[in-house]
């Protein structure tokens, strides 16, 4: 019996079959496997972490969005957290200002820019080594 080239073509086609099915799953779980129990951040040394939400006229869900975001197990010293406000009306602001003293920082535009200008405006003045984008 002779190769032909629809043999070959039936041969790679179910080997791609398998692969994507079998394969690369097994590769994966292999790769992982080594590495499970390792913390990203085990050492002493923690990235520092700049969060900033974006919002618009967010009273509604604003205090929720901080309060979870300061329960977070990150290291209080290495996190800040900014709530860039694009032109709120509706009282937002006044909300990220109660916590101001627990470490919230409030980049408030004037008027209504977006959300691409507001985070652009909070992350001119973040201090982060890893930037965290959010929506309140």
């Amino acid at each position: 019996m002779s190769v032909t080239l629809s043999h070959i073509f039936l041969i790679c086609f179910f080997l791609i079959i398998l692969y994507v099915y079998f394969g690369y799953p097994v590769l994966l779980w292999l790769l992982t496997r080594r590495s499970q129990d390792a913390d990203l951040f085990s050492g002493d040394v923690k990235p520092s972490i700049s969060l900033i939400i974006t919002a618009h006229n967010e009273i509604e869900v604003i205090d929720r969005k901080i309060q979870n975001t300061l329960a977070l197990t990150y290291p209080k010293e290495s996190i800040e957290i900014i709530v860039a406000s694009d032109g709120s009306d509706d009282g937002t602001d006044e909300a990220v200002t109660r916590y101001v003293d627990m470490g919230v920082r409030l980049r408030r535009l004037p008027r209504r820019s977006g959300k691409t200008p507001a985070l652009m405006a909070a992350a001119a003045e973040a201090c982060g080594e890893i930037f965290v984008f959010s929506d309140a």
